[in-house]
């Protein structure tokens, strides 16, 4: 079963590349996804009591994160690495034998601090969300907003929240809409 703390039940490359959650396409990357096929590889786990845990020191290794997630109960990791030169890719997959210890991880791991490093946590998601492609094939969640393909709809980057404010009505033509992000009320025109 599902979390219930999910920003969106269904992946949408669409919904993802805006922060409103409308839907359009402003990369290639977006494109790329729309028409990706993407079948995730078999577990040896189950993917609902699976964490995705991202933003690791490169140096990490497995036995540090081991100790690092047994405070939440007994974890099994899976750091990720580069199949040619071995060198972890910045992210691990932490799996729990219950759902009370993911959930305890996933409330209690989250932005904690790991060699320097301040870590994410989040539910996996290629399993457990239909339609999933992952960041090599332009979907995913995250990214910088350098790059200019941050992605929403996860825990660290959600859609923002458009509500519409009393007295004020949005322009026919233009759209205008009122948005309040972290307590502040910003107008943006789509």
């Amino acid at each position: 079963m599902p979390p219930r703390k999910w920003f969106s039940h269904q992946y949408d490359p669409l919904r993802a590349s805006q922060p409103s959650g409308r839907v359009g396409a402003h990369d290639r990357a977006v494109l790329k996804a729309l028409v990706a096929h993407y079948t995730p590889p078999s577990l040896d786990t189950n993917p609902h009591l699976t964490l995705f845990v991202s933003h690791l020191n490169r140096s990490t290794s497995e036995a540090t994160l081991c100790r690092h997630f047994a405070q939440y109960g007994k974890a099994e990791v899976h750091l990720v690495r580069h199949l040619l030169t071995g060198a972890s890719q910045g992210y691990c997959f932490v799996t729990y034998p219950t759902q009370r210890m993911r959930d305890r991880c996933y409330q209690e791991a989250h932005d904690t601090w790991l060699e320097g490093w301040r870590l994410c946590v989040d539910y996996e998601r290629a399993h457990c969300m239909p339609g999933w492609v992952p960041r090599r094939l332009g979907g995913g969640f995250g990214g910088r907003k350098q790059s200019g393909q941050l992605r929403f709809g996860c825990r660290t980057h959600p859609f923002l929240s458009v509500e519409a404010v009393p007295g004020c009505s949005p322009h026919p033509k233009f759209g205008l809409i009122y948005v309040k992000m972290r307590g502040i009320l910003f107008h943006m025109c789509f």
